[in-house]
């Protein structure tokens, strides 16, 4: 701002100051002596001057200033002049109301006060039509306020005479980048925000017509919210004109719509600190007007819902204001001391009706849905703001974590019952304008897409709606590779509704609009007032395209476990994108203990895994998936052996867990070897941890070879010898392989399924470090039966039972739980082993 413009401002202010205190004095002697002259001269006066303020704003709006003086010129007019004269009517009309003369209304009386509102009115409102005239007469405002625009303002031309008539026709054309378009655009939008408070007060003055419930009728303020409406198509980041719509639906006791309103006008780009003053006294302010005839309403909304009586619509918007409320400020609403104002059980009821009746009722309650999702992202974002100066910040971010939760229940339930059920529905925009606002919010706001990502309900709801996109519409972004943004024409409805919104980075983002703003009808494109408009079927084609891109980038890093698959998004047990972020400390942790080992197989399993998470994931089957590639190969010990190791193969198959169980190994058999076992597709494989299901490696020969030859091999320092237990009746039956004594020596351990499910247990005793798995020792066991990729999943966390057992031939051990106790007979099945081996 320049130095003169600085200068401009202050002094301008001044006189208004000045216009005001005269003001004062012309209506208090106007109340003991009504005399119309003074009060019509004060304003004649009073109107030049603010017209000379407006010429002098446009000239140092063309000196390539701020437009600071155009936009402080419109404020001054209204909060100096004539608001002062509107509001000593509107109290004049309140006190004949109050003072009755023997208990009658004072008709007389208010037929006369009327009667002079109506006069000065019309002086107030032709000053501002005329401004609006002197300004389409004086510039060519097509390029920045569009003609359809300009039409529904219903401005004619001020007439000129014949020599300044061509002149008119040479009237400089304000475009976007001219320095008196954002000046000229403050007074045209400054002269119809203050017409629509004009009216407001108008209508407040006179006898409304009531609703069923007693409030005044919307239509009542049909010409305030009309300007209101034209004000927002020419700058919607002025705070102040939500501020007046939210004090007309106080007026008309839409407590839903109000809050919204107070809402939009905190979070503007120009916002309003009134604004956020009346949210804050709607929501949780206990001293508070507005909020106290909120929860007056909220409990005669139960009364009647109690009685049987149809509330569906009073639920949707004043239950969710409770609701709203109690997850806002939780510690003013919810609790069971009398200073709470509603319980826990109460509560819980006042979450089901609102999601019953979102669920059911929705079709007639559509804007008040669609408001209640921007009242949600718009508590969210101050939310954050007051939690920034918490003292407790731990409480602060549950709270936050809880408001995340209500959002998500509350998104999610509309999506899947009434999104998904009227996907194809072309006639009514609203259903998929809520899943377009909710996608930009979740791009818009990285903390609310991190709980989104987790959060099961919103991520299945999305996963069916994608389903049903691609199912039931010709939508086809699933099915192609690309992720680029949809073109559009010109702005949508809920493009217009929500432009200079905060939380949205002032405009949604899920279309790509480069070419529109570049565009030569950009004015009339960005207010959805083009010349030619698409058709109903069109648009809703381009949402669904919209909100298909937005949805598949959202769902392909989600972490609960949904995976495109087939052209399809389905459930799987393999965790995907996020959760692999999410544990990525935890899975460095796990490659620091268990070493580089791996085999084949397990090689070929996260190969196949990665690969499958490329191109659309698991299905979910318990069936392990082949290799996607012939990069996985065997492992070189099964594909070149000798023919040594083949004729030794019986004996290597019974000294490899024996190995294990005794603890010597070499650098290849050996948990923590520096290298990995050799395989033909060893370069294009990820070392990573032994799991907990895999064996340790195949010993090499030179090893088997040494211990084939031992004569006898003793159990590990705290590893007790216990005889098997076998009847000898049972051991009489050749008939049952899996009971035959194996000619070796040596002694043999049994591993198999578990005799009973799981359960806690105790810690295990102390044993030898070079123990890789925890298993009692039995001497002359039947032959081991490992089958490592199908063993049984035991959590690592859970410890073996502790075992009691006898020294070598001291007798039976004590008795376990569920003991495996074998029948005589052909139908018996082999024991398989000890459940206490942690496997997989």
């Amino acid at each position: 701002m320049s130095n003169a413009e600085a200068g401009e401002v202050p002094q301008m202010a001044m006189h208004f100051k000045k216009y005001q205190e005269q003001v004062s004095g012309i209506l208090q002697t106007y109340a003991t002596v009504q005399d119309d002259a003074l009060l019509s001269g004060f304003l004649t006066f009073a109107h030049s001057k603010c017209i000379k303020y407006v010429d002098e704003a446009a000239a140092t709006a063309q000196n390539n200033v701020e437009p600071e003086l155009a936009q402080r010129v419109m404020d001054c007019c209204w909060k100096n002049v004539h608001y002062p004269v509107l509001k000593w009517f509107q109290l004049w009309r309140q006190h004949l109301l109050t003072v009755k003369v023997d208990q009658k209304p004072r008709i007389v009386e208010l037929r006369k006060m009327n009667a002079k509102l109506t006069k000065f009115f019309k002086i107030i409102h032709k000053f501002y039509y005329g401004l609006l005239e002197k300004l389409t007469a004086e510039f060519d405002l097509h390029a920045i306020i569009p003609e359809p625009l300009l039409r529904q303002l219903n401005v004619q031309p001020q007439a000129k005479p014949a020599a300044a008539a061509v002149a008119a026709t040479e009237r400089p054309v304000l475009h976007k980048d001219d320095p008196r378009a954002v000046s000229m655009m403050f007074l045209i939008h400054g002269c119809l925000l203050n017409l629509g408070s004009c009216h407001r007060y108008k209508s407040m003055c006179e006898k409304p017509q009531h609703t069923t419930n007693g409030a005044p009728n919307v239509a009542h303020f049909k010409k305030s919210m009309r300007y209101f409406d034209l004000a927002t198509l020419v700058l919607p980041s002025v705070g102040e004109l939500y501020l007046q719509e939210g004090l007309v639906y106080v007026h008309l006791k839409n407590y839903g719509s109000s809050t919204y309103s107070f809402a939009r006008s905190a979070l503007s780009r120009l916002p309003s600190s009134a604004g956020f003053g009346n949210f804050m006294n709607s929501v949780c302010e206990r001293n508070s007007k507005i909020f106290n005839e909120i929860v007056e309403s909220f409990h005669a909304v139960h009364k009647q819902a109690t009685r049987g009586q149809i509330v569906n619509r009073e639920i949707i918007e004043i239950y969710f204001l409770v609701l709203f409320g109690s997850k806002f400020s939780p510690a003013l609403w919810i609790g069971n001391d009398q200073k709470n104002l509603i319980s826990e059980v109460m509560l819980s009821h006042v979450q089901q009706e609102v999601m019953h009746k979102t669920a059911t009722r929705y079709s007639k309650n559509l804007q008040l849905i669609f408001q209640n999702l921007i009242l949600i992202i718009a508590g969210f974002d101050i939310l954050k703001t007051l939690n920034r100066k918490s003292p407790d910040l731990p409480q602060a971010q549950a709270n936050e974590a809880k408001y995340l939760e209500f959002a998500m229940d509350y998104i999610s339930n509309f999506i899947s019952s009434a999104v998904t059920a009227e996907l194809t529905n072309e006639k009514e925009w609203m259903y998929l304008a809520f899943v377009r606002v909710t996608e930009c919010w979740l791009m818009a706001n990285k903390t609310v897409l991190h709980f989104a990502h987790r959060n099961i309900n919103f991520c299945e709801a999305m996963m069916h709606l994608m389903n049903a996109i691609q199912e039931r519409t010709g939508c086809r972004e699933l099915e192609s590779g690309s992720n680029h943004r949809p073109h559009r024409p010109y702005y949508f409805e809920e493009d217009v509704t929500l432009r200079e919104f905060k939380p949205l980075k002032y405009s949604l983002s899920d279309f790509k609009d480069s070419d529109l703003f570049n565009a030569d009808d950009a004015s009339k494109a960005l207010i959805g007032m083009v010349d030619k408009k698409l058709s109903k079927k069109e648009e809703h084609a381009l949402r669904l395209s919209a909100i298909a891109v937005s949805g598949k980038k959202f769902l392909l890093k989600n972490s609960c476990g949904i995976q495109l698959m087939d052209k399809k998004f389905v459930r799987s047990a393999i965790r995907t994108g996020a959760a692999q972020r999410l544990n990525h400390r935890s899975d460095g942790a796990l490659k620091a203990l268990s070493g580089p080992v791996l085999f084949s197989r397990n090689n070929e399993s996260e190969t196949s895994v990665a690969s499958s998470a490329k191109l659309g994931g698991y299905s979910g089957s318990s069936v392990p998936l082949a290799p996607a590639t012939l990069e996985v190969r065997p492992s070189m010990e099964f594909t070149n052996r000798n023919s040594a190791e083949v004729k030794s193969s019986s004996s290597v198959s019974a000294m490899k867990p024996l190995q294990v169980l005794t603890g010597k190994s070499d650098a290849s058999t050996s948990l923590h070897s520096s290298s990995p076992s050799p395989s033909v597709g060893e370069s294009n494989l990820k070392i990573a941890p032994t799991p907990s299901h895999e064996m340790p490696h195949m010993p090499s020969g030179s090893m088997i070879n040494g211990m084939v030859s031992a004569p006898s091999i003793r159990a590990p320092p705290g590893i007790p010898v216990v005889n098997p237990m076998l009847d000898s009746h049972v051991m009489s039956q050749h008939s049952n392989p899996a009971f035959q004594m194996s000619p070796s020596n040596s002694p043999q351990v049994q591993l198999g399924p578990r005799a009973h499910p799981s359960a806690p247990m105790v810690a295990a005793p102390t044993h030898d470090t070079r123990q890789t798995y925890e298993v009692p020792y039995y001497v002359n066991g039947p032959q081991p039966m490992m089958n490592n990729p199908y063993m049984q999943y035991w959590p690592p966390a859970y410890q073996p039972v502790a075992y009691n057992l006898r020294q070598p031939g001291q007798g039976m051990p004590l008795a376990q739980q569920a003991a495996y106790v074998p029948q005589a007979g052909p139908q018996n099945q082999a024991y398989p082993g000890n459940y206490a081996c942690p496997q997989y």
